[in-house]
């Protein structure tokens, strides 16, 4: 599954991590990259690492959040890049995890 939701009886905060590693097949090429927590469909929180005045191959974007949850709530991570030359990646490092720290 693509998404996190929040099981029955489950509600409350969570510690909720992005890592979005991306690159470029080009050297000096990725400009920016944004990770982006989506809560019901919705942007939440975003983070933007902003290289466009001094490109790179790789991109690390991280995005760390705590946040209240109910019963049937569900998260969705994504991220974006964009490179002025070569092919964008995602990095199979990249992850989207999280956990309950309280009711």
């Amino acid at each position: 599954n693509y998404r996190f939701t929040v099981p029955t009886g489950k509600a409350g905060r969570y510690f909720i991590s992005l890592f979005m590693n991306c690159n470029s097949t080009s050297d000096t090429t990725v400009l920016w990259g944004y990770a982006k927590l989506y809560k019901n469909g919705s942007l939440l929180y975003e983070h933007i690492n902003n290289m466009t005045n001094n490109p790179v191959r790789n991109i690390l974007t991280p995005l760390n959040v705590i946040i209240n949850l109910s019963d049937g709530d569900y998260l969705e991570a994504y991220n974006q890049i964009n490179v002025s030359s070569g092919t964008q990646n995602v990095e199979s490092r990249s992850f989207f995890s999280g956990y309950r720290i309280g009711a």
